[in-house]
């Protein structure tokens, strides 16, 4: 049995008492989670929602590329036994970063929720407002600069679903203007 409920709570937790930094924070991982949904929805695919939510709350807790599987194996059987699913969701989350592949529907939709987040002005302009309060170090902030700068003239060929495509075209412009300043 599984509470996807009490699965999306202990990520919540952890990403409030341990936020990976300030870019990956709850608010990126929130959003990820309710563009996942939109996906699925526009694009009328039918994933896994379960699945989907779970996934987006938990894609960056372990690790940025999915190298801690231990915790998030153990964060996810605090609240299910169902080992399968477990499975997937590592699956789905190892997936989920740039230049990786992706297999399965809902890592294709994880994958074009969270590098949209790329473009997404809200995102930029706090990333840029903790660098300038200090909250960001001016190392750790040229090295998102120089991979944001390097990443974003690829993303948009690598998203899967057209409505990802499109909306990428629409916010790049505000975006690279975001982050020229």
């Amino acid at each position: 049995m599984k509470n996807i409920v009490s699965i999306i709570l202990e990520a919540q937790k952890q990403l409030v008492l341990k936020p990976i930094d300030l870019a990956h924070d709850i608010t990126h991982h929130y959003r990820v989670y309710e563009r996942s949904l939109k996906i699925n929805n526009n694009e009328k695919l039918n994933a896994d929602e379960n699945l989907l939510v779970v996934c987006a709350w938990y894609h960056d807790l372990g690790g940025r590329r999915g190298e801690n599987i231990d915790l998030l194996r153990g964060l996810l059987s605090k609240h299910t036994n169902d080992v399968n699913f477990i499975n997937k969701v590592i699956e789905i989350i190892c997936e989920h970063s740039y230049g990786g592949i992706q297999t399965s529907l809902e890592s294709k939709i994880l994958f074009d929720a969270d590098k949209m987040e790329y473009v997404n002005p809200l995102r930029l302009s706090w990333f840029l407002r903790a660098h300038k309060d200090g909250l960001l170090n001016e190392k750790k902030y040229k090295q998102y600069k120089k991979e944001w700068n390097k990443r974003i003239i690829n993303i948009r060929k690598m998203l899967h679903f057209p409505s990802s495509q499109k909306e990428f075209s629409i916010l790049l412009p505000a975006a690279e203007k975001i982050m020229e300043g």
